[in-house]
């Protein structure tokens, strides 16, 4: 990842994303708010943009925090739920803006932290409930998890490659994700994932069966 590089200020704030049009939609969010932009070495604040999954969000955040001491953590994430406000204050994470509220609301989270609060979206208590995905889109996102290819999923449930598209498109929106790798990991994650019980396998006259530490889905 890229901490943004400009100049520097007191309480300045560096952004450190994968994803370039993230990273520039925060940068002018930010400075629209009257906040200048650093380096990561130079800043009071840190605006982490999740693109990997709560685990390696917290791994970066630990590996942040022992080389910026003193700086404040803020995470743009494409959901947030309550169930991981505990990890978060412990990797001293102070808070959370939702990519689709970053626009309007990254500038006053980035103050109230740096004024020692912690901040998380008011909509937390509905992200926090269980992801619902349709019967079809489980069975889809079970084949994207043992690896099967769009073919190979179009081929299985009797539908058309475009329609397979059309419903990962639908997933990834419901799991706040960008690629079939951070879907399954939304899945299959030990400490923080939906959990195999979201996902089930194709028809039952299919030779596919989703078998994950012992236990078949149906």
């Amino acid at each position: 990842m890229e901490a943004v590089r400009a100049q520097s200020a007191t309480h300045a704030v560096a952004v450190i994303a994968a994803d370039e049009i993230l990273q520039r939609r925060a940068i002018a969010a930010l400075r629209r708010e009257g906040l200048t932009v650093s380096t990561a070495a130079d800043a009071a604040a840190l605006v982490i943009v999740n693109d990997g999954g709560w685990r390696t969000l917290l791994e970066e955040a630990a590996a942040l925090r022992e080389r910026h001491q003193g700086a404040r953590l803020i995470v743009v994430s494409g959901e947030f739920r309550l169930r991981e406000l505990p990890r978060l204050l412990e990797a001293g994470i102070g808070g959370v803006v939702l990519e689709s509220e970053l626009d309007s609301t990254i500038g006053a989270a980035v103050r109230a932290v740096l004024s020692g609060q912690f901040v998380f979206p008011s909509t937390a208590p509905a992200a926090a409930a269980d992801t619902v995905l349709s019967t079809r889109e489980k069975q889809v996102l079970a084949m994207v998890v043992l690896g099967c290819t769009n073919a190979e999923i179009a081929t299985t449930l009797h539908v058309a490659e475009t329609t397979v598209k059309s419903h990962l498109t639908s997933i990834f929106r419901k799991l706040g994700v960008r690629s079939r790798s951070q879907a399954s990991a939304r899945v299959l994650d030990p400490e923080s994932g939906l959990g195999l019980g979201v996902v089930s396998i194709a028809e039952e006259d299919s030779a596919l069966h989703l078998t994950i530490d012992g236990g078949e889905l149906a």
